[in-house]
This record gives structure tokens, C-alpha cells and sequence, in this order.
């Protein structure tokens, strides 16, 4: 296990945890459990995206994804462009910034339709 992080919500995350929060409350459980679990340094099992996702990771939970960055990788590897984060400045390399979640079928289709690969 690896160090702690602190986490940093995009404006879609936390619009879709508290629809989700009234909806379907195991599918918001399953979201922070992986947030959780992230948080705590254990960035291992996250899988790294590609395409118009690049610069992002994918950890899943039961049926749930969430797609996330680690701050520090974003700079490292030069991703800010991709990940487009408006408060990257202010933004410790101990952050995760975390952008969406869904299901497996749903995921890839809210970050398009959102354009969350700009940020």
C-alpha cells in the first residue's frame, strides 16, 4: 500500500453522486468505497485509459468505474493538457482529482458526452 492521498471532485462527479445518492444507493456506495480505497494510496489495480481518455485511470468496484488522475503522474507525464483540470495550479501532487463513475456499459459514454477529456 502506498502513501494517502487527497481528493479533488470534478463538477460531474459530485453532480452524478448526489443524483446517484437518491437513485441507487449501492451503485453511490460502490463509488465511494473506490474513492476510498484510492484514497488510501492503493493505485495499483487502477488501469490506465487511452485515446481521447489519456492521462486518466479507470478503478473498478463490484459493476462500478471511476475515472480518475493522480495529480502528480498528470504533471509528470505531461497530461495537464489532457486532463484539462481548471484548478491544477492549486492542486497538490498528493491529489487524486476524480472525474466520473458508472457502469462499465455507461462510463466511456458520460465522459464523451460530458468532453471530460477537456477537463
Amino acid at each position: 500500500m502506498g502513501s494517502s492521498f487527497r481528493p479533488a471532485f470534478g463538477h460531474l462527479f459530485e453532480k452524478q453522486i448526489n443524483s446517484t445518492k437518491k437513485k441507487d444507493i449501492n451503485k453511490a456506495r460502490q463509488a465511494k468505497e473506490a474513492v476510498d480505497y484510492l484514497l488510501e494510496g492503493n493505485l495499483q489495480s487502477a488501469k490506465w485509459l487511452g485515446y481521447e481518455f489519456q492521462g486518466k485511470r479507470s478503478y473498478r468496484k463490484g459493476k462500478v468505474r471511476v475515472v480518475f488522475a493522480h495529480c502528480e503522474e498528470c504533471r509528470k507525464l505531461d497530461h495537464e493538457e489532457h486532463n484539462g483540470c481548471e484548478e491544477c495550479d492549486s492542486n497538490g501532487d498528493d491529489t487524486l482529482r476524480f472525474f466520473a463513475f458508472g457502469d462499465r456499459d455507461e462510463i466511456y459514454d458520460i465522459l464523451s458526452s460530458h468532453q471530460v477529456w477537456r477537463g
